[in-house]
């Protein structure tokens, strides 16, 4: 079987370039163990153009921004499903000083932030609050089921570990369908190029042996909250969200020194204690899960060629669901029509 693009992993990196590559009439083949590890399948897939900790916007908020708006709800159509749901986020300040600084931002203008002059049930924030309208999260398991069943029903998905013994460069083969030079080979798939978004995973490959992907360990809890709106995410420098379906979202930590997969009591605490800060309201946990994150030391994704016709789409970090969009459209269209990379992405930087 013969695809323009085979794609090595389908956690939210890979899901997200094979709805980007199929709206553009390529073919697509998914290479995928089973979400093994994955972290997109623990993560809350929350999206916010703001960073809290200086109240600035993010990088390239307003490109991020307007492919997530314009992407996302496009996806949910040809794949016939729901999973991309908006859901403003409420700031409560910790201090005056943070307060004070909030409202400068609000009065030099700074986009997607708003004052709040009344706070919802429940939520304690003596120091005020802030909003963010434009805000919500992708149900990620919603999202990967739904490229995983597209793919499968279309026998475009290999449900299995990665092996690179088995790929082969083939600069020689001809393809009879376009006519064109066969990038590469996998057992009985040929393809033009292959992409490997495999997240933490990719670490064992030889080709990231120089590059710096590292893990970011995060933990979330799923609980269940008594007499607490749905209608927006609570952020006090730990942030409750509610989850399409019923319960909320509880998260998260943040731990680049360790790389394990165990629960921790203490970040379960953790958190606990930090949301009853914010929130007048009984909190019971339902479940305790923990994920490895794919990020770079300078907290920008590796883009690019790892070798001729292979390909890296990775690292995309704690803030995936937002870039991803904009960042596969420009991967490919630097794979097929040579647009050079954003500096930042390309993975050339370290080389």
């Amino acid at each position: 079987m013969r695809f323009d693009l085979i794609i090595v992993g389908q956690g939210l990196a890979g899901s997200v370039l094979a709805c980007e590559a199929q709206s553009r009439g390529l073919s697509v083949g998914i290479i995928d163990n089973g979400w093994k590890l994955s972290a997109s399948m623990v993560a809350a897939g929350m999206w916010n153009p703001v960073s809290f900790r200086k109240i600035i916007s993010v990088w390239r908020d307003q490109e991020c921004m307007e492919a997530l708006q314009t992407k996302y709800p496009a996806w949910e159509k040809s794949l016939e499903s729901q999973f991309y749901f908006d859901r403003p986020v409420m700031r409560v300040f910790p201090n005056q000083e943070y307060a004070d600084l909030w409202a400068k931002r609000v009065t030099e203008g700074m986009p997607w932030i708003k004052a709040v002059n009344e706070l919802p049930n429940r939520i304690k924030a003596p120091h005020g609050a802030g909003l963010v309208d434009q805000a919500g999260y992708l149900h990620l398991p919603r999202f990967l089921k739904s490229v995983r069943d597209f793919a499968s029903a279309e026998s475009r998905l290999l449900e299995e570990e990665f092996d690179p013994e088995y790929l082969k460069t083939d600069a020689g083969r001809r393809t009879p369908e376009k006519g064109i030079t066969a990038g590469v080979v996998y057992k009985d798939w040929q393809a033009d190029h292959l992409i490997i978004a495999m997240g933490t995973s990719a670490r064992n490959l030889s080709w990231y042996q120089d590059l710096p992907l590292q893990t970011n360990k995060g933990e979330v809890l799923d609980v269940n909250v008594k007499d607490f709106q749905r209608d927006i995410t609570a952020n006090n420098g730990k942030w409750l969200l509610p989850y399409e379906g019923g319960g909320y979202k509880l998260g998260a930590s943040y731990d680049w020194r360790q790389d394990d997969l165990e629960k921790s009591d203490e970040v379960r605490e953790m958190l606990l204690e930090k949301v009853q800060l914010m929130l007048d309201a009984e909190v019971s946990v339902v479940e305790h899960k923990v994920g490895l994150r794919p990020t770079v030391k300078d907290r920008r994704p590796l883009l690019g060629e790892l070798e001729p016709q292979i390909w890296s789409f990775n690292g995309l970090g704690t803030r995936g669901v937002l870039i991803a969009p904009l960042l596969a459209g420009e991967l490919l269209n630097h794979i097929f029509e040579g647009t050079p990379l954003h500096p930042e992405t390309d993975l050339n930087r370290f080389k």
